[in-house]
C-alpha cells in the first residue's frame, strides 16, 4: 500500500508515522525509503497541494527530514504571523498543534536551500 500510486500522499505519511509510532517501521525500511523517495521528489507539488494543511505540512517535514532529506523550515512560514508567532487560527487546530510540536525538535539553525 505504502507505494501504490493511487494512494494519496496524506495517507500514505499518515502510514509511515503509524508504523514508526508502532515501532514496526524497521520491517518496511524498502518501502518507506521507496515512499519517500517519490514524495521528496514531487515535494513542491505536494506543498502546493497541503499548503493550507498544517498537520501533513509538519508530517512531511519530520518524515522527511528523519530519513535524512534536506527541507528547509521555511515550509512552516505561511503559517506565521508578522511577528513570526503562529497564526491565532491554528490554536484550535489541536492535530495540526500536536504536529508540529513534534516537529519542533528537528529544527535546525542553518538554512537550506
Amino acid at each position: 500500500m505504502i507505494n501504490e500510486e493511487t494512494v494519496v500522499v496524506d495517507d500514505k505519511l499518515e502510514l509511515i508515522d503509524a508504523l514508526q509510532q508502532l515501532g514496526i517501521d524497521y520491517h518496511f525500511e524498502k518501502e518507506i525509503k521507496h515512499a519517500l523517495d517519490s514524495i521528496f521528489s514531487k515535494f513542491d507539488d505536494i506543498r502546493v497541494e497541503t499548503k493550507d494543511n498544517a498537520y501533513i505540512i509538519a508530517l512531511l517535514f519530520r518524515l522527511l527530514r528523519g530519513h535524512g532529506f534536506r527541507v528547509s523550515q521555511d515550509i512552516f512560514d505561511q503559517f506565521k504571523d508578522e511577528n513570526g508567532s503562529f497564526k491565532s487560527n491554528l490554536s484550535n487546530q489541536i492535530k495540526s498543534l500536536l504536529s508540529l510540536y513534534e516537529t519542533s525538535y528537528m529544527a535546525v539553525e542553518e538554512k537550506i536551500h
